[in-house]
Parts: C-alpha cells; structure tokens; sequence
C-alpha cells in the first residue's frame, strides 16, 4: 500500500478550515506579529477589500482602534507566555457601523520551549455588544428614572454611582466625589424614631461581606435634632454586588423616601381612632337611653318620660346615620361614584324651610334669612343642595359664640343663584383656608376647642356643589367671622 505524505502545514490548514471561529497565526519573533496564516472564517471576519493578508502587521490585519494598545497586549503574551482573553474589543468602524470582537490569543511554543507564534481566535462581538449597550442604556434610564435612590458601592464603601433620587436623598453635589456613604449618611444626622443614633458602618459591612440587608427605617435631618418638615423617614436596604467569580465587588444600596407614607400611616391611626370615637359617643347614648326607657316602662312612668328618652335615643341614631353617610358619600366621590338625580326647584323655599328646621332646636342663636331676588330657580340634587346648607348652618351655628347670629342671604348674581352664609365665630387663620374643604380637616375644631364630626362635611359639599356645576368657597378674617358662599347656575343657564 502506498502511503500519502502529508505536510504538517497541509494538515493545520485543514484542520484550520474547519472551525467556526476566526483562527488566525502570528509570528511572535517579529515586532509587529504578521499574520502567518488564517483561516476562512478569520478572513470573512477581517473582510476589508484587502488583495491579501499574509504577511501583513496583526493591527493592520485586525484594525483596532488603538493599534499601540494591541500590539503591547501581543508583547506581554509573548514574553510572559500567559493567554490574554478580550471581550467586546473595539475595532475601526466600517460602512455597518461600530466592530467589537472578542478575541483570546494563545502562546505556540517552538521544541525548545520559547514562544514561537501566536494563536489569536476571534469572532464579531459587535450585534452583541450593541444589544448590551441599549441594555445597559435601558436600565441606566429606568434606573435614573427611579423615585427611590440607588447608590452602587465599591468594595470600601465608596459611592462609585448614583441616581438623582439618591444624590438628593444623600445631599450629594457634584464635588463631593466618591465619598464614604456611612460618612454621607452621618451629616445628615441620622437616627432612630426613639431617638437612638442609626449607625450605618456595620449594615454596610455586613452587605459589603455579602450579606443582604433588609429593609431598615430611620430619619433623616439638615440639622442635628431637627423635626416636622425638616426630617425625612428613609427606608435602607442593601445587597452584595459580586463579579464573574462570585466574589463581593460592592454592594448597591437602595433608599426610598417614606416621609408620606409614615404621615399617611399617622393620619389613618388617627382617623381610625376618631371614627371610633365619634361612633362610640352616640352608641353609648343610644344603649343608655334605651335602658333608661326600659327601665322607666318596667316601674310604670309616663308616656311622656318615656317618650323623652326615646327622642334622645332617635337623635343619636340620626347622628349615627350621618356618620355612616360621610363616610359612604366619601367612598362614592373617591370612587367616581357619588350619584346625584338634578331637578328644577326653587332654592329660597328650600333654604326657608332648613333654617326654620334648625331654629327650633336652636336656644341661643339666632338665624337670619334675607332673600333679594325670588324665584331663584336652579337644576341640581334638591336632597344632596339640602345636605350642603344643613352642613353649612350647622357648622356656623357651632363655630359662632352663645347669642350669636348667623346670616344666610340669597341673591340673583348675573345667571347664577348666589348663598352666603356668614358666622360671627373666630374666623378661620388665612393659612387654614387653602386646606379647609380637605378630607378629615378638622384643625379648625381643635382651635376652637369644639369637638365632633370626621371634618367630612365640607370636603362631601364642595363635590356636590362642583358636580353641580357650581362653586363653593369661604372667606375668613380672624375675629371676625366666616362666609361659605355657593354659586349655582339657574336653571335656564344649566339648561342651555
């Protein structure tokens, strides 16, 4: 049998067709490492209309984009005989744009032992290197977008990064570079809500020593002691950042701002405590009352005592009623939902008739109605228009000192029925204005020393007026009374 001779070059050349990635060899001895040989994926991937590539320089080959870089990292290889691996390494742009290749180049040894050539595989990085990139845009936007702050740590601590929310959280500016987050945490004064100092140190070392953290509350202040608008509550959190070998490279951080939460929190303990006081006074008269009739029939009293303590138990059961009502009416006008059924009627009558309502269960106030212009024919809600005056007679009644007088007007204004109603009470501090007709407002009672209702009522009128096409405001002087006006449109105007 004939045996076929084969050269060793012949057989690396075969060998060398074969493989998917880009091979190409380098003559080590040479100071600018020409190209010995290259297979075909390796010239498909240096395609640019050269006539040839053997024998020229790797970086003309290669076409980095810093050729000085690259040969020194060919150097190194060749005398320290150690692979060098890049990922993502930029080459000169062509007519597609930006190139990144990856690329590891592999010491030859010649028989001796001295490095002799080197084997550089690479393969186009660029479509992945571009999907990382608007990756990493994509997440550096969400990020910077973010209400809470993040702040990336290196391995001492230092901030290395941080979004907007985070340099404002943490008083950063920008020629305070790279500080100690434990010493920027530190001039904002931070503690405890008992007061205890927060020390930051041992979180962060025990997230830098790849633990997480979970969520810790504390304050923040511009001064030491600080409180009200000045402090914030921060919630901290924290996790170990670890590079490719899974070792704890930093930690990131993440701060969140829950300043209105905790207020939210407080004002619905409060107000949870309120309803269950305003809704345990009138039970606890009704309970009474009704043993108090009881007992009364059981020992033969008279109707008419016993009638007394059922009037009481009625009242109560009412009041009761408007609780529960405030609290549905809310429920509606939050959800888009508070019905109203409008209709034409005469707004005068209906105001004479409250008033006189009210006159009679009043011993020490006096209530006054003028009426300019009748008829004041207006299209609304005459049960949700009846619910606004009854809360605005009621309020000026309570908010007015013994003996005092309360003036109700109605007047025609342009197209509109205007109702004023005017208390001789303490007024209402200009500060206070802007908040009155909120939800739960009820600063004014505790300033006045009056106690009684969620502070539902003007928050539930003002909706009615407005889905009425109204308005309803007030006007205040302190020591000279208030003035809650209500402007509806006629009839014919809402009609036209």
């Amino acid at each position: 049998m004939q045996t076929l001779a084969v050269s060793t070059d012949t057989v690396q050349r075969l060998v060398l067709a074969e493989i998917a990635e880009g091979v190409a060899l380098l003559d080590a001895r040479d100071p600018m490492f020409a190209l010995l040989d290259i297979n075909p994926a390796g010239r498909t991937l240096l395609a640019h209309n050269r006539p040839a590539l053997i024998g020229q320089p790797w970086a003309s080959a290669f076409d980095p984009v810093d050729a000085p870089a690259l040969l020194a990292i060919l150097r190194r290889v060749a005398v320290t005989g150690e692979p060098y691996v890049a990922h993502a390494y930029p080459c000169r742009p062509t007519e597609r744009g930006a190139m990144y290749r990856d690329w590891k180049c592999v010491p030859v040894r010649a028989d001796e032992g001295a490095v002799e050539r080197l084997m550089v595989i690479f393969t186009d990085a660029t479509e992945r290197h571009r999907w990382q990139a608007g990756r990493a845009a994509q997440l550096e936007a969400i990020i910077g977008g973010m209400l809470d702050g993040v702040v990336l740590l290196d391995s001492c601590g230092r901030v290395r990064e941080a979004n907007a929310a985070g340099r404002a959280l943490l008083n950063l500016t920008p020629d305070r570079h790279e500080p100690l987050l434990d010493e920027a945490l530190a001039a904002l004064h931070p503690r405890y809500p008992d007061g205890r100092l927060f020390q930051a140190t041992d979180l962060l070392a025990s997230a830098l020593a790849g633990c997480a953290i979970p969520a810790e509350e504390f304050l923040l202040s511009e001064s030491a002691g600080a409180t009200g608008a000045d402090t914030r509550y921060i919630s901290l959190s924290a996790a170990p950042v670890r590079d490719t070998q899974g070792r704890v490279s930093g930690a990131v951080i993440l701060l969140r701002d829950i300043t209105a939460q905790k207020h939210a929190d407080r004002e619905k303990d409060a107000f949870l405590s309120l309803i269950a006081h305003e809704v345990k006074s009138p039970l606890t008269a009704i309970k009474g009352f009704a043993q108090l009739a009881t007992r009364a029939a059981k020992h033969g009293a008279s109707g008419e005592h016993i009638t007394r303590h059922l009037q009481v138990v009625d009242q109560q059961s009412e009041r009761l009623g408007r609780l529960v009502g405030d609290l549905s009416d809310v429920g509606r006008i939050q959800q888009g939902r508070l019905q109203q059924e409008p209709a034409d009627f005469d707004l005068a009558p209906l105001t004479r008739a409250l008033i006189e309502q009210q006159q009679v269960t009043l011993v020490s106030h006096r209530l006054r109605l003028t009426v300019a212009d009748a008829p004041l024919i207006v299209h609304a809600d005459p049960h949700r228009i009846e619910q606004v005056i009854t809360n605005l007679l009621t309020n000026a009644v309570k908010y007015s000192p013994e003996a005092g007088e309360v003036a109700v007007t109605l007047a025609r204004q342009g197209d509109t029925a205007h109702l004023a109603v005017r208390d001789t009470g303490a007024g209402i501090p200009s500060t206070e204005l802007p908040r009155l007709f909120g939800r739960f407002y009820r600063a004014a009672d505790a300033a006045a020393g009056h106690a009684g209702g969620l502070g539902l009522g003007l928050f539930i009128a003002r909706e009615i007026v407005t889905g009425s096409g109204g308005r309803l405001w007030a006007e205040s002087e302190e020591g000279r009374g208030s003035t809650f006006h209500v402007v509806l449109p006629l009839a014919g105007v809402a009609a036209g």
